[in-house]
């Protein structure tokens, strides 16, 4: 019983690793449904899964990030006045 409880939970999960291309995102079966487009450019692209707030980002076909939904800021702003 309890084997088919942590399968049903894991079927929810779009599968995803670092580095897959966006071709291969988008034909598994899993994801097929799952995802939908949020964002394209000529070199990028990003995809949001319908079940929750998670996001995958693709710079030139290649996926190269995926989270939550908080990018790290491109800049730091330091305070040097002390």
């Amino acid at each position: 019983m309890g084997t088919l409880f942590l399968g049903s939970c894991a079927s929810g999960v779009i599968w995803s690793r670092i580095g897959m291309t966006e071709t291969e995102f988008l034909n598994t079966k899993k994801n097929r449904k799952r995802v939908h487009l949020v964002q394209e450019s000529m070199t990028k692209s990003i995809y949001k899964a319908n079940d929750f707030n998670f996001f995958f980002y693709f710079q030139d076909k290649i996926l190269v990030e995926k989270n939550e939904g908080q990018r790290q800021s491109d800049f730091i702003l330091e305070n040097r006045n002390r």
